[in-house]
């Protein structure tokens, strides 16, 4: 469980074993995507969803979160939901569903999925 907090890096530090007492509070707000990843894999849940994940991010901290998310998913073997408006960041998925209005219109696989522990991220 640890194991993934400690890839979870905010500002200069990592969050781990060793600090114990680090509180959110402390982050500031541009590493509240980080915390939010570090939440979500404490409880070792099988799925993930991820809701805009990189939404209001520059493309560096895009790239580390779509790392993590990839890596939780292809390491791990856990289901990550993907919610983007962003085709690029849909791109790292190798499926894509598009609803509209609830419904399913589109269900295709990605042929060329992006590696974000290999590529810059742009969006």
């Amino acid at each position: 469980m640890m194991k993934e907090i400690q890839k979870i890096k905010i500002g200069d530090r990592y969050v781990g074993e060793g600090e114990p007492t680090f509180i959110v509070a402390e982050i500031g707000q541009n590493h509240n995507g980080d915390v939010a990843i570090a939440r979500a894999l404490i409880n070792n849940p099988k799925v993930i969803f991820a809701d805009e994940p990189t939404g209001n991010l520059d493309s560096k901290s895009g790239q580390a979160i779509m790392k993590i998310l990839q890596e939780v998913n292809e390491k791990q073997k856990r289901t990550i939901i993907l919610i983007t408006h962003e085709t690029y960041t849909a791109e790292h998925a190798g499926r894509i569903i598009k609803l509209h209005d609830g419904l399913i219109v589109h269900d295709e696989k990605v042929l060329h999925q992006h590696d974000a522990t290999r590529e810059k991220f742009i969006k």
